[in-house]
């Protein structure tokens, strides 16, 4: 069985309960006073999750002060539970970014703390978890259930058209500025990201023990120092894992970076579906393609 739940930010904590083989979404919506923002928005994310998957556990990080009624009406009407699980106190300071990073709560709970937290609710809920989506929330639109896609037993990555080696390609080189915060790393090497694409960080997807190795991963390196989260994911990815990944052409998850609208298929419904005709259950960055066409399918 499944559940939907948005999580907000409150001084009470308590463990999150879930009946086993529980499918997870889990992502962050925070800092909007509007369920319809430029780049899509909420409502669009959880309508279209609904039109597909009508049971499934959201949990969405939001801080206190970004509880607006729109955002509570739309979790009433879409069967939605308001769940608090952290206080930002509980955080640890980071260093080695920028001078109080920890006063700009908006940019540390988006960027950075926002997989320390995932961690902590996901643990909670133990071996009950069956797969878990981590994924971006205003700029995603669901074709498909997302737990059709077969995960196998490693990370299912979303991987952009981008390749990470290609110095004429600014979304190219600015990965590799991210990838190049953890030169810290012992053993860091660049040349293997030559000629992979690029992985996104805004949709992580896979089985609950993949999942749980990454954010302990995650959570070892960036507790106590930031850095970029999609650069650690590179180099989760192409290195440390050397994960086998698929192209957007044979993947179920499309995201739009650099994206031409002419470069993609659609079948006779006008759903887009990659080169197999096989269905793009998840679309993210829907924005930055044809943006009203990718909300008509959500």
């Amino acid at each position: 069985m499944l559940y939907i739940i948005i999580l907000y930010m409150t001084e009470q904590t308590r463990k999150v309960g879930v009946p086993p083989n529980t499918d997870v979404v889990i992502g962050i919506y925070n800092g909007y006073d509007s369920i319809v923002v430029p780049k899509g928005g909420i409502y669009f994310f959880l309508n279209s999750l609904r039109k597909h998957n009508k049971t499934c556990k959201v949990i969405i990080l939001c801080q206190k002060q970004y509880h607006i009624t729109c955002l509570k009406e739309i979790c009433q009407d879409l069967n939605a539970e308001i769940y608090s699980d952290f206080t930002f106190d509980e955080l640890p300071v980071l260093t080695g970014f920028m001078d109080n990073l920890k006063e700009n709560q908006f940019l540390t709970i988006n960027l950075v703390y926002r997989f320390i937290i995932f961690k902590k609710i996901l643990e909670s809920m133990s071996e009950e978890i069956n797969s878990v989506l981590m994924t971006d929330v205003s700029d995603v639109i669901f074709q498909g259930d997302p737990f059709e896609i077969d995960a196998g037993d490693e990370l299912y990555c979303a991987m952009e058209k981008n390749i990470l080696s290609d110095n004429t390609n600014y979304s190219s080189l600015l990965n590799m500025q991210w990838i190049n915060q953890f030169k810290f790393m012992p053993n860091f090497n660049t040349e293997c990201f030559d000629n992979k694409l690029v992985a996104c960080a805004g949709t992580i997807y896979g089985k609950y023990k993949p999942i749980m190795e990454y954010l302990a991963y995650y959570k070892d390196l960036n507790e106590y120092r930031f850095c970029n989260d999609q650069g650690l994911y590179n180099i989760y990815v192409h290195d440390i894992k050397k994960l086998s990944v698929l192209p957007y052409t044979e993947s179920r998850i499309l995201t739009l970076d650099k994206m031409e609208f002419s470069e993609l298929k659609k079948d006779d419904k006008g759903r887009l579906v990659n080169n197999k005709g096989e269905l793009y259950n998840i679309i993210h960055q829907a924005c930055r393609c044809n943006y009203h066409y990718m909300l008509s399918l959500a």
